[in-house]
């Protein structure tokens, strides 16, 4: 383990940022993963709303502001926090990375929207792109951190059942997909883990869940049938609880068809990438995801290094 990931891991911690009420973690999640993840400098930042869902476009310094090709993000927070501000740093470094604009959804939160409500705004803001908007869905990625990777499994399966046209790819950073907890890692690596609790993965869980089967495909896309989804590249650290969920998905998406790519990075933690200005693997993962969504979307640039 080198410098940088143990002073990282020593930061997180002496205040884990998941730790605490709900209520308590919403009052300092912007400001806090604001700090972690500063908005680089020249990144525009534009608001939009569509009826009853919106969020930010974010485009970074040197990416073009055309809306021909575009990623959506969708946030983490654990289904309880967080919001398109808080991750506007996260968002400007994969439109540096991805050279496109980023759409970033500000979905509604649990406990007092569980599901299914975070998943219809996450519908809504795809749809509201291509038909509003009119992006081609060739030509738009869908990206999703920890609970906002579940969002962007759980949107292409219900755009399938639609039978509308999916995205051209789409990319999980330390995404969850089994709500039902069930991963080995979950209760194996809790202890490497300095993001998340074991009691925090179970709170946000229920409070996301309600009423809802937690084995329900839409609430844990890993259940579900992957048929048809388009390619998968899926990111996940050593020490994180989830690294089980993202090993699953992809062994399930390869066995239904689908093009998915496995990568566990050795020592890092709960969504890395936030700290690519310091933590080299974090910049590597960044332009990983970068060429991934430019094979599959290609645009005439290739990507700002951020």
């Amino acid at each position: 383990m080198d410098e940088a990931i143990g002073e990282l891991r020593a930061m997180l911690a002496r205040a884990r940022p998941t730790a605490g009420t709900f209520e308590q973690r919403r009052a300092r999640w912007t400001t806090t993963f604001q700090a972690y993840c500063p908005v680089p400098a020249g990144t525009s930042v534009t608001p939009w709303q569509d009826a009853d869902v919106g969020g930010e476009w974010v485009i970074a310094h040197g990416v073009g502001g055309g809306r021909d090709h575009v990623l959506i993000h969708f946030h983490g927070g654990g289904y309880t926090a967080g919001s398109a501000p808080a991750y506007r740093g996260l968002a400007a470094r994969l439109s540096a990375a991805c050279a496109r604009p980023v759409l970033a959804v500000d979905y509604r939160l649990a406990p007092e929207h569980p599901f299914p409500a975070a998943l219809d705004d996450c519908v809504a803001a795809y749809r509201w792109l291509v038909r509003s908007v009119g992006v081609a869905p060739a030509n738009i990625v869908l990206a999703g951190d920890s609970a906002g990777g579940n969002f962007m499994v759980a949107t292409m399966l219900r755009l399938r059942s639609a039978g509308e046209t999916l995205p051209a790819a789409a990319v999980g950073l330390s995404a969850q997909f089994d709500m039902s907890l069930s991963g080995e890692s979950v209760t194996s690596r809790a202890h490497r883990d300095p993001m998340i609790s074991p009691e925090s993965i179970r709170n946000c869980a229920a409070a996301y869940i309600g009423a809802a089967d937690p084995r329900d495909p839409l609430v844990s896309p890993l259940f579900a049938d992957l048929r048809g989804l388009p390619p998968l590249l899926l990111q996940v650290g050593s020490e994180e609880m989830l690294r089980d969920d993202n090993f699953r998905m992809t062994a399930k998406a390869k066995e239904a068809g689908v093009e998915a790519a496995f990568e566990e990075w050795p020592d890092m933690v709960h969504v890395w990438h936030m700290f690519s200005d310091r933590l080299a693997d974090a910049r590597k993962a960044l332009e990983r995801i970068g060429a991934f969504v430019q094979h599959h979307s290609p645009t005439a640039a290739t990507g700002v290094r951020r």
